[in-house]
């Protein structure tokens, strides 16, 4: 085990990288603040175990326990910041929740069990025999997540003390993911004519919300992984589509949620926090999603999933299936929801993909819409979605960009789709040798009015 010490102002920070054995993880950190360890585990009834979880502390997503009807999951939280914590445990699927109140301590261990019935959500907080099942839970797949240091849970003024660095741990597959914070912190600069000069919009639309993700650097978060897996220019992707989000489509920023590299925990609380707009909203708001990063199928099943930073691709089942991501925006009515995804779902990618060595791609299996939804995607079957050097972005995301620009959002969303269609289709051979053909598909629900719908309203 190496450990490096590294001076950023007057905080310090340890950046450490460890092989695994078995299912053993022991670090000894000398001089360093030791963490408060929040354990979550479920009961281990069958009806606990078949559905998902998402665990929060003061309002902040940290993780989703997934149905885990062959693997019992348990959560380990590394906390370092101390005060009083709400915990709320939640499952959307049936808008149940429950809470628990703790007055962390560091060094201290704190327990939780996930109960339910068909009333509920029940926790179960440091309860007698706590032990003996929390070591019978995490026996065989455990899962830990630690604070971020840059943004703990409770606000405080830390100086000159020596914290970890956020790691997320699988113990199964024996996998470290870490993400050591570089200093040098993205920063959007305009750089190709699509970048300047976004045209206005009249007005605001108040009832269009968006969420929008640009995931690049897989590299700093998987220590396993070369620079060369990145996804080139995502960032710029999703930081130009909100200037045309704000500025073309007229939506106010506070409607606007952006996420870059974006963990797990992250983009599945910005996913929930467009599926409460939808349900309080009457069915009278207008959705957009946009996503730029990679995606990748299950060899199996064939299903496709949208990567997080922190998930690597030997570990597809823990990102988020694109299925979910549809049945969010979807569960509740709305006017209607766009979805624009510069990604491919192959195992392909603007670089190097997240597995070395694999050599071919999978199709993955088509997902069947509902609802008000249309999905513009960058590429086709087998095909990988790919970068334009030359313009510092994804070619389908140029090429989006710069009909926005010319038509100032005035056109049919059947416009846009043959353009980009035709437009990138013919430039990905130019400017890359390869093919990548754009397609549209909608919900059977919309099969006869999308073709006539406004992009902007």
């Amino acid at each position: 085990m190496y450990i490096y010490l590294i001076k950023l102002s007057r905080v310090f920070k340890i950046y450490f990288l460890s092989l695994i054995i078995g299912a053993d993880f022991n670090v000894s950190l000398a001089q360093v603040k030791q963490p408060a360890l929040l354990r979550f585990y479920r009961n281990s009834k069958l009806l606990c175990n078949s559905q998902s979880y998402n665990v929060e502390i003061n309002k902040r997503s940290i993780y989703e326990l997934r149905p885990a009807l062959k693997k019992i999951q348990a959560l380990e939280y590394q906390m370092y910041s101390e005060g009083k914590v709400n915990i709320t445990v939640s499952n959307w699927i049936n808008d149940g929740s429950s809470s628990a109140v703790f007055n962390v301590e560091a060094g201290k261990t704190y327990y939780v069990q996930i109960d339910c019935a068909v009333s509920g959500i029940f926790l179960g907080a440091n309860r007698a025999f706590c032990e003996s099942e929390w070591a019978a839970a995490s026996k065989k797949y455990l899962i830990t997540v630690s604070e971020d240091p840059n943004n703990p849970i409770i606000q405080k003024h830390y100086e000159d003390v020596m914290i970890s660095a956020p790691v997320r741990i699988d113990t199964v597959r024996k996998i470290v993911y870490v993400n050591e914070y570089k200093s040098n912190k993205y920063v959007y600069q305009p750089y190709a004519d699509t970048d300047f000069d976004v045209p206005g919009h009249d007005g605001l639309n108040e009832s269009t919300y968006a969420l929008i993700i640009g995931n690049e650097d897989y590299a700093s978060f998987q220590t396993d992984l070369k620079s060369e897996a990145n996804v080139a220019f995502a960032r710029n992707d999703a930081s130009v589509f909100k200037e045309y989000a704000m500025k073309t489509f007229g939506i106010p920023e506070k409607n606007i949620s952006m996420v870059l590299d974006g963990t797990y925990g992250q983009i599945s609380q910005a996913l929930s926090k467009m599926n409460l707009i939808a349900k309080n909203t009457a069915g009278k708001a207008k959705f957009i999603f946009y996503y730029a990063g990679h995606g990748m199928p299950d060899e199996v099943s064939k299903e496709p999933y949208l990567i997080p930073v922190d998930i690597s691709g030997a570990n597809v089942s823990s990102a988020i299936k694109l299925k979910d991501v549809y049945t969010k925006l979807t569960e509740f009515a709305s006017e209607r929801v766009l979805v624009f995804l510069d990604a491919c779902f192959t195992g392909g990618a603007r670089g190097e993909g997240l597995i070395a060595g694999r050599g071919i791609t999978i199709k993955p299996k088509d997902e069947l819409l509902k609802g008000n939804i249309v999905v513009f995607s960058s590429s086709s079957g087998s095909q990988s979605s790919l970068s334009y050097p030359d313009k510092k972005h994804g070619v389908y995301s140029y090429f989006l960009f710069k009909k926005l620009k010319e038509t100032k959002g005035e056109l049919t969303l059947k416009e846009l789709s043959d353009y980009l269609k035709e437009k990138v289709s013919l430039e990905t051979v130019i400017i890359n040798n390869k093919e990548q053909n754009p397609q549209t598909n909608f919900s059977n629900s919309v099969s006869d009015k999308w073709v006539k719908w406004k992009l902007v309203k």
